[in-house]
């Protein structure tokens, strides 16, 4: 399998492109303020000279989703002007089709609040208060500005068409101690949407609130507020900006350049915007009621919520600025900034990339989310009532900030061929039930198998992608909480995490006293082969690297030098109540020396991963869920990617026992290159172990005599389909396939390891 294969995307994104920008015919000027007295406090920059401009430029209005929010203008009722440092927009409704579904989709779009105001005659003036670089070519010296523009409104090009945006810079104020030299050659950028001047460099902060009416001043937390189509005047802090214009300066004012060989003026500056916008819903798919925490985490190599414009490169180069509008895309500047991943190691950097991390609220959410109601093998999840957009700005993953690319004060060295696009959504659900009893607690188990639940944690992954995700796109994706009862579960634990024990064949059938309580004889058995074998399939011979060993290792680089791969037979699983489906295991591990005084070696897996990518169950429906389904014919059955797990091994030092951790990841982990971001020590050190809700089983193992195999007693009884299910269970740590030469798998002398197993699920 190649290691960088995009799997079918299980959270379908949805890409909307947004309508082609229409040419502005001449239209009537409105009054302009070239004067205002607003003031931004987190700017240090402190004010200078004023100058004029006659410089024109144009809003990309184009269709968008877009993060809507309260209101950030400022409005002065004396002179009916608003002022604003980002736009407003109006939400519309748009159909689309995702896999088999149609969905209406909030779709924002650029429109100013033209009605008049109670007790005026006119509509209100718009002024646009930015950030302006001004790049001087011959001194290479980059001087940040805030100018304001004045807003006008063209009409369509023809009969029907909305109007268009258009926008005139009508001041320019200096920082302090500074001037324009009109005999240099000079370039001008502009940018609005809540940007800042940081010293040599223009900031940005997404998704942030503004603190007090009248001031622009904004809350550090992201708050995102629940949306709705038709409502208008919706202010967001997203970032628009221009390309690089040469301009020309005349005593204290600003032209634009002239057109060659015509005697207009170059329109063509154009404010478009930088952001990635991802519309985001939540749904429940399990069969219980569930709330969720109200901070939600994203992490991402790629995205950001928060950066800078950085110029200072242009300190030593202006190589690249020739002619009226040099092609210089202004992404090029853009640095993520903020907080980075931490409990990471250099080899997981070097091929996952550098994590950006932004922890966000979701604003007047429904308490709890309703079960998911199934009817066949569809599946109706309960929603929240609402949606919420998100707008990140997009970086490439491959190469960011040198100063982020460091560990333990160490450069990283990234591994460009693997690392790839990847984008996390984490929050913490919790089932909503009075009586409950987590599968994380020993204790649990002597309780009714009914109050069992799942522990989540605050690192559930509720979605993610592999996708780039691109600036003036939007996405659509449905954060899902999927979790089944994991095969690990369905251990009974007897007062202790260390449930094996040797018994003949008549002590494991009577489920004696001290190893269950009693009242709960009849909801446990002994485990079948299909369901007991791929849990401690492992090929720990080959990961070893004895010259017996079968298979190979395949090496991946740092950190991943001795990789294995089990492909386990598939064989009925009892996932549902009644029916059953197919565990189609695909097991990478990972070997790492890594040694305390209490364990032998380390394996890190990615397990119970359906080697059938493209029959995911999750890719026919965008936040689609299909039951696993009871046997039809024969050997047929449904597939399901519910059952994808991160799984850690560590053997004693006497090799007698293994104690396996495992911790879910579900479908709702798409990202490419999934095997680098979980088979390493520093998974289980920033996400798995730091949320509480890692499994932990310790079982009776071998790892001292190469091609020892273990015995378990089984079931014996239950036949689906043609399974095999005999009465002994052999687990060989070499991987491979028993050969039952001689009958031993149906001998019932002597003794053998005894686990029993739930025979329902609880959830």
């Amino acid at each position: 399998m190649k290691m960088n294969r995009l799997h079918h995307s299980s959270l379908r994104m949805t890409l909307l492109l947004g309508a082609t920008l229409f040419l502005m015919p001449a239209c009537q000027q409105q009054d302009v303020l070239t004067k205002t007295d607003d003031t931004h406090p987190a700017d240090t920059w402190k004010a200078g000279l004023t100058y004029t401009s006659t410089v024109e430029a144009l809003v990309d209005d184009s269709p968008m989703e877009v993060l809507p929010q309260k209101p950030r203008s400022v409005y002065d009722n004396k002179e009916n002007t608003e002022t604003y440092e980002s736009l407003p927009f109006t939400l519309e409704s748009k159909t689309y089709t995702g896999g088999k579904e149609t969905h209406i989709h909030i779709v924002p779009k650029v429109e100013f609040d033209r009605t008049i105001p109670s007790g005026k005659t006119t509509e209100r003036k718009h002024i646009l208060r930015s950030v302006l670089a001004l790049y001087d070519k011959e001194a290479k010296k980059t001087i940040l500005a805030h100018g304001y523009w004045s807003t006008f409104f063209a009409k369509g090009s023809t009969t029907g068409t909305a109007d268009v945006t258009k926008l005139n810079l009508d001041s320019v104020q200096l920082p302090a101690n500074t001037t324009l030299d009109a005999k240099h050659t000079w370039y001008m950028m502009g940018f609005f949407g809540g940007a800042q001047i940081d010293g040599d460099k223009v900031s940005f902060k997404l998704n942030r609130t503004q603190k007090y009416s009248g001031r622009f001043e904004y809350y550090d937390e992201m708050s995102l507020e629940k949306i709705s189509p038709s409502k208008k005047n919706y202010q967001m802090i997203v970032p628009f900006a221009t390309g690089w214009r040469k301009v020309q300066v005349q005593g204290k004012t600003i032209l634009p350049t002239k057109i060659a060989g015509t005697a207009k003026t170059d329109p063509s500056i154009t404010f478009k915007p930088q952001a990635a916008f991802i519309e985001l819903r939540v749904a429940n798919y399990m069969s219980k009621q569930i709330s969720l925490s109200s901070t939600l985490r994203m992490e991402s190599n790629h995205v950001t919520t928060q950066g800078v414009y950085d110029f200072s490169a242009l300190k030593t180069d202006n190589s690249q600025f020739n002619g009226d509008a040099p092609s210089i895309e202004v992404k090029s500047y853009w640095k993520p900034t903020g907080t980075t991943k931490t409990s990471v190691q250099a080899d997981w950097v070097a091929v996952n990339g550098v994590h950006y991390v932004s922890t966000f609220s979701l604003a007047n959410r429904p308490r709890n989310l309703a079960p998911v109601q199934i009817n066949g093998d569809k599946a109706t999840p309960g929603m929240f009532d609402g949606r919420y957009i998100i707008a990140v700005m997009p970086f490439d993953p491959k190469n960011p900030p040198e100063e982020d690319l460091q560990v333990n004060q160490k450069k990283v060295t990234l591994n460009k061929q693997v690392v790839n696009y990847q984008t996390l959504f984490f929050g913490e659900p919790s089932i909503t039930q009075t009586t409950q009893y987590p599968t994380t607690q020993p204790g649990s188990y002597q309780s009714d198998p009914k109050y069992l639940v799942p522990k989540f944690g605050p690192n559930f992954i509720l979605g993610s992608t592999g996708d780039e995700l691109k600036a003036s796109r939007s996405y659509s994706m449905t954060l899902r909480i999927i979790r089944p009862m994991l095969p690990i579960e369905r251990i009974y634990m007897h007062k202790s995490d260390n449930p094996g024990f040797e018994a003949t064949r008549a002590d494991a059938e009577s489920k004696p006293a001290n190893r269950m309580a009693q009242s709960f004889k009849d909801k446990y058995r002994l485990p079948t082969w299909s369901e007991l074998g791929p849990l401690l399939t492992l090929n720990y011979e080959t990961l070893k690297g004895t010259a017996s060993a079968s298979g190979k290792i395949l090496n991946w680089g740092p950190g991943y030098s001795r990789i294995s791969v089990v492909t386990a037979a598939p064989g009925p699983v009892m996932l549902a109540t009644t029916g059953k489906t197919v565990f189609d295991m695909n097991h990478y591990y990972s070997w790492t020396d890594a040694t305390d005084k209490d364990t032998q070696k380390r394996i890190y897996g990615f397990a119970y991963q359906d080697p059938n990518y493209l029959r995911y169950n999750y890719t026919q429906k965008e936040g689609g869920y299909v039951q696993p389904k009871k046997e039809t014919t024969g050997n047929t059955w449904n597939r399901t990617t519910m059952y994808q797990c991160a799984v850690r091994f560590i053997y004693s030092r006497d090799g007698d026992r293994v104690r396996i951790a495992t911790y879910y990841l579900g479908p709702n982990l798409d990202i490419r290159n999934p095997y680098y971001y979980v088979m390493h020590d520093s998974f289980w050190t920033s996400t798995a172990d730091p949320s509480g809700a890692v499994i932990t089983r310790e079982l009776p193992a071998s790892s001292n005599a190469d091609n020892t195999t273990i015995w378990y007693w089984g079931d014996g009884e239950l036949q689906v389909g043609g399974a095999k299910n005999p009465k002994r269970i052999p687990v060989d740590r070499s991987g491979g396939t028993y050969h039952d030469l001689h009958g031993e798998t149906n001998q019932t002398t002597g003794k053998a390891w005894t686990i029993y197993w739930l025979k329902d699920r609880s959830w």
